[in-house]
């Protein structure tokens, strides 16, 4: 196969990352494929997980995503933005976070520069709760003012459905939660020497960090002054828990990305 026909074939390409490509290989492969923008933050996370947790495990769930859509349709993951919308989580170390107003103008150049790159569908795949308001925002502006499919969603939203139904009986978790039982179990599965085990927390944290992800009243409340900041019982947490997640997680986004792409036609 010559190099010139190599797009022309999904499974020919071993890589799905877009920033691997020549330009003229973008100009090809743009108006047929879905491209993703990964979005996360640098952010502490309990005592125990890493600042880059969200970039981190968000890029991971694209990449895997992408690899099993691109058996059935033509997936790019573009380099994102790993930092988010953060200050709440000041003043602990670590917090590398931009304002909303930044956030969402250089996400929307982004996405500007990929529609004019060819691209007629965009998805948004976040990783931090702080960032999907804006996400969204991004996503309607961008499809009224470039006529291009833009989609904006958080990879616990897309399998919250399916993630429930795959939960042991009477069990309840905290999804996604902050540096809790869901998020250790995630990174035990994706990359444990990463997770300081002798630091995760045991018991309850002395005030729950509320998330009101897909909650229909956002509230936004004086700080408490709870200085834990991790959510639930992290120390429930265990790898086998997180490579089901991972595994619900990923099969949902590599559907989503499908049915995007053949439901948004250019």
């Amino acid at each position: 196969m010559s190099d010139e026909s190599h797009l022309m074939n999904n499974s020919a390409w071993t890589t799905t990352q877009l920033g691997e490509l020549t330009r003229e290989e973008v100009r090809e492969c743009a108006p047929d494929s879905v491209v993703l923008v990964p979005t996360g933050a640098i952010e502490q996370h309990g005592p125990h997980l890493p600042i880059d947790f969200d970039w981190r495990v968000g890029q991971y769930i694209c990449d895997a995503a992408a690899q099993i859509a691109r058996a059935e349709v033509p997936v790019w993951v573009a380099p994102g933005l790993p930092f988010g919308i953060s200050n709440h989580h000041k003043p602990h170390p670590g917090v590398l976070s931009v304002s909303p107003a930044t956030y969402q103008t250089v996400l929307g150049e982004v996405v500007t520069c990929l529609a004019e790159s060819g691209f007629r569908r965009i998805a948004l795949i976040n990783a931090h709760g702080g960032n999907q308001e804006a996400n969204a925002v991004v996503a309607r502006e961008a499809r009224n003012q470039l006529g291009v499919s833009v989609a904006a969603a958080s990879y616990w939203t897309l399998a919250r459905a399916r993630l429930a139904a795959g939960s042991r009986a009477g069990e309840h978790v905290n999804i996604p939660g902050h540096a809790g039982r869901f998020e250790t179990s995630l990174l035990l599965a994706i990359d444990s020497k990463l997770v300081r085990k002798s630091a995760i927390p045991a018991g309850k944290p002395h005030r729950d960090t509320p998330m009101m992800q897909g909650a229909a009243v956002y509230m936004a409340g004086k700080r408490q002054g709870d200085t834990s900041r991790f959510s639930d019982e992290p120390g429930l947490a265990c790898e086998a828990d997180g490579a089901a997640y991972v595994d619900i997680i990923v099969g949902a986004l590599a559907q989503f990305l499908i049915e995007f792409h053949g439901s948004h036609q250019p």
